[in-house]
C-alpha cells in the first residue's frame, strides 16, 4: 500500500505521526478502533511517496529502515541509519522502478542507502553523497533539456555491487537523449571512492561523465571500471584494486595519475580500443613493489595497440628519460616487467627544460636549474643535453621558456609565445649575465 507523508512540513523519519500508517484512536485489543499505528516497512509491502506540496524535508536520523518502494518530491536527509528499498525490477509491480528521485536526497557520513535501481530524475533530482554506503545495481541518471539528474559528491564514499536479484556490476549511467546527460561532479575537492569487492569481474562500472576540479582516489579491493569521456582535473590515483579504462573516448580526467597501492592486484588497466586515457601533459606514477620483476602491484597493464603519451613517467619515484616503455614482447625501447603488463606502451614525449615537470617551460624551472648547478647529468627532469648541470641547461631553459605541454592525442606543444624582449626580456639579459660569471670562476 502507498505510504504517505502527511506532515505538512519537515520532520523525522521515525516519527509515526508523520505518516498515514498513523492511528491516534488505536486501542491495543480492541479490533473496532482499527490497525495499530506503525512506521513504513517492507513486510507490509509498502511504498513510500513524499509528495506533499509543503516539500518540507524528510530525515532518517537513526535505525534500518526499509521499504518495497520509493519516491519521493520532497528534500530526503539521510543523517544516520539507512535506507533499503528491496523491490526488484521484474518483480510484479505496476510501476518496475524501486526507487525514484524527483528532489534531493542526500547521504551523510556513517549513514547507508540500498536499492537495486534508482533513477535521479532530471529537472531537480540530485544525489548528493557526503558519505556512508551506497549498495545499488543501477543508478540512472536521467538527461534534460538544461538540468539532468547527477551525483554530487561532498565526501567519500563505499560503493557496494548490490545482490539483489541476479548479481552483476553495478553501473552508473546517464540514460535519455536530451541536451545535457547526467553526471558525477566531484566537486572542488578529492574524493576517495572505496570499491567493495563482490562476485562480478567488474564491480563497478562509471559510464557517465565524472566532472569537477576534485580528483578521484580509487581504494577498496573491488574492481572500478571508467568508461566515460571525464573532464575531472584534480587527479587519479589507484590506492587498491584495480581500475580499467574502457571505450575509444574513455579518459582519466586531465590531471596526473597515480598507482601507488602496497596490495596485490593494485593496477591501471587500459583496454584494447582507448584512444587517450591519460591527458598527454600529466605524470604517470608507477610505484612497483611486490616480487622482483613482476608486475603485481603498482603497475599499469596495457592491452595490444595501445600507445599512450605522457608528459613524464615516474618509476619508483625516480623520473625517466623521454622514449617508450612497456613490458616485454610490447616493442618498447624501455623495458620493465615490474611497472608494464600486456603489449601496450608508454611514450614519454619530454618539453625540453621543464626541469620540474610540471607542463610548462616557467621561472620555476630556472630556479631549479639555479640550485642543481654542477650536479650530474640526468639530475634534472627533461634535460636533453646529458651533461653536467651548468650553462647547457640554462642555454636549453632559456630556448624554450614559455613552452607548455599541450592536451590531446597526439599533440605535444600548446601555443605559448617565447617572451617578448619586455621586462622580461631584460630579465633573461640578466641571468646570462649570471650565467657568464659563473663561466669565469
Amino acid at each position: 500500500m502507498p505510504a504517505l507523508w502527511t506532515n505538512a512540513g519537515s520532520g523525522d523519519w521515525g516519527t509515526i505521526s508523520n505518516w498515514n500508517s498513523d492511528n491516534p484512536g488505536y486501542v491495543a485489543g480492541n479490533v473496532n478502533t482499527g490497525p495499530a499505528p506503525r512506521l513504513p516497512n517492507n513486510s507490509n509491502l509498502d511504498w513510500v511517496k513524499l509528495q506533499n506540496s509543503g516539500g518540507g524535508t524528510v530525515t532518517i536520523s537513526s535505525g534500518a529502515q526499509t521499504v518495497r518502494k520509493f519516491y519521493t518530491q520532497q528534500p530526503v536527509n539521510i543523517a544516520g541509519g539507512s535506507l533499503s528499498v528491496n523491490y526488484v525490477p521484474g518483480s510484479g509491480g505496476q510501476f518496475d522502478l524501486p526507487s525514484e528521485f524527483n528532489n534531493t536526497v542526500t547521504l551523510a557520513s556513517g549513514a547507508a542507502y540500498s536499492a537495486h535501481t534508482t533513477q535521479v530524475d532530471g529537472g531537480g533530482g540530485r544525489f548528493n553523497i557526503n558519505g556512508g554506503t551506497v549498495t545499488f545495481r543501477t543508478i540512472n541518471l536521467a538527461s534534460h533539456a538544461s538540468n539532468p539528474g547527477k551525483i554530487v559528491m561532498g565526501g567519500d564514499v563505499t560503493f557496494t555491487p548490490s545482490t539483489l536479484g541476479v548479481s552483476g556490476t553495478a553501473v552508473i549511467q546517464s540514460t535519455g537523449s536530451l541536451a545535457q546527460a547526467g553526471s558525477l561532479d566531484l566537486g572542488a575537492a578529492s574524493r576517495t571512492f572505496t570499491i567493495s569487492d563482490g562476485a562480478p569481474l567488474v564491480d563497478v562500472s562509471i559510464q557517465t561523465a565524472i566532472t569537477g576540479a576534485g580528483g578521484f582516489t580509487k581504494d577498496g579491493a573491488g574492481a572500478l571500471q571508467f568508461t566515460g569521456s571525464n573532464t575531472y582535473s584534480g587527479g587519479t590515483v589507484v590506492m587498491a584494486g584495480s581500475l580499467s579504462v574502457s571505450g575509444a573516448s574513455a579518459k582519466l580526467g586531465t590531471g596526473n595519475v597515480t598507482v601507488q597501492g602496497t596490495a596485490a592486484g593494485t593496477a591501471l588497466t587500459i583496454q584494447g580500443g582507448v584512444s587517450n586515457a591519460i591527458n598527454d601533459g600529466a605524470m604517470l606514477s608507477l610505484a612497483g613493489g611486490g616480487a622482483a620483476g613482476v608486475a603485481d602491484q603498482g603497475y599499469a597493464n596495457l592491452a595490444s595497440g595501445v600507445n599512450e603519451i605522457v608528459h613524464a613517467l615516474s618509476l619508483n619515484g625516480v623520473l625517466q628519460i623521454a622514449g617508450s616503455y612497456g613490458a616485454t614482447g610490447s616493442g618498447a625501447a624501455n623495458i620493465s616487467d615490474e611497472y608494464f603488463k600486456g603489449a601496450g606502451i608508454i611514450s614519454v614525449i619530454s618539453l625540453a627544460g621543464d626541469f620540474n615537470a610540471n607542463g610548462v617551460v616557467d621561472m620555476a624551472d630556472y630556479v631549479l636549474w639555479r640550485e642543481n648547478v654542477g650536479q650530474a647529468a640526468g639530475t634534472l627532469a627533461n634535460d636533453t643535453t646529458g651533461g653536467i648541470v651548468g650553462n647547457s641547461q640554462y642555454n636549453l631553459w632559456r630556448a624554450n621558456f614559455g613552452n607548455v605541454m599541450g592536451s590531446g592525442s597526439g599533440s605535444q606543444f600548446s601555443g605559448a609565445a617565447v617572451p617578448e624582449p619586455t621586462a622580461i626580456g631584460l630579465m633573461l639579459v640578466s641571468l646570462a649575465g649570471f650565467v657568464s660569471r659563473r663561466r669565469v670562476r
